[in-house]
């Protein structure tokens, strides 16, 4: 009898051990090793919340009509929603649906790391891209550029946007618009802070 719990007890220890290892597998196959781009626009809304930096809205309604607004630093995370509501491709329920590129720019001196959707009809991000600078002492790389492209098609329009965020200066977020029977039409908001310099604005 004593023999029988002993194995009986073994099997269970066995099997426990067995369900823990099929958890680890699982945990690391679901893993998502592509960089969170959204928890890191997440951090740049976060300081800019707590800043004190002048922020400066830029509408541009075509090449030669553009207003100006000074906003405040409460009004930030409302301005920057496009990003903020952007799907995390890092999470697990994206796995397998984008593909992942890293090149490094000879011109640039940058590593470009580049998003790319398997079926781009079933996907809003059309393009994640990110501009990274290397550095040679061992400290973390440095993004220069993040850029964004969706697209959204419904049976009577579209809407498509190109994003640019450019680290602790800028972003702009270009919005193209089609609906049928109307002229297609483009608007682009901008907004600065940390002293961006104003003339690279309208470039």
């Amino acid at each position: 009898m004593k023999r029988i719990l002993t194995t009986i007890g073994f099997l269970i220890v066995l099997a426990v051990l067995l369900s823990a290892c099929k958890a680890r597998k699982k945990e690391a196959t679901d893993k998502n090793d592509f960089i969170s781009i959204l928890s890191f626009l997440q951090g740049q809304v976060r300081h800019v919340d707590t800043s004190f930096y002048p922020i400066t809205q830029y509408i541009v309604h075509d090449s030669a009509h553009v207003d100006t607004f000074y906003r405040k630093r409460e009004d930030f995370r409302a301005l920057a929603a496009d990003f903020l509501e952007l799907p995390d491709l890092a999470t697990p329920e994206y796995k397998g649906r984008y593909t992942q590129t890293r090149i490094f720019d000879e011109n640039l001196q940058r590593v470009i790391i580049t998003y790319l959707p398997v079926n781009p009809d079933k996907e809003l991000i059309q393009r994640e891209e990110l501009l990274v600078e290397p550095t040679a002492d061992g400290t973390p790389s440095v993004i220069k550029n993040v850029i964004v492209n969706t697209s959204a098609i419904s049976k009577d329009s579209s809407v498509e946007k190109r994003m640019l965020w450019q680290p602790d200066l800028r972003f702009q977020v270009t919005t193209i618009k089609q609906v049928a029977d109307q002229p297609e039409s483009v608007s682009t908001l901008k907004v600065t802070w940390n002293d961006a310099k104003e003339e690279d604005i309208y470039q």
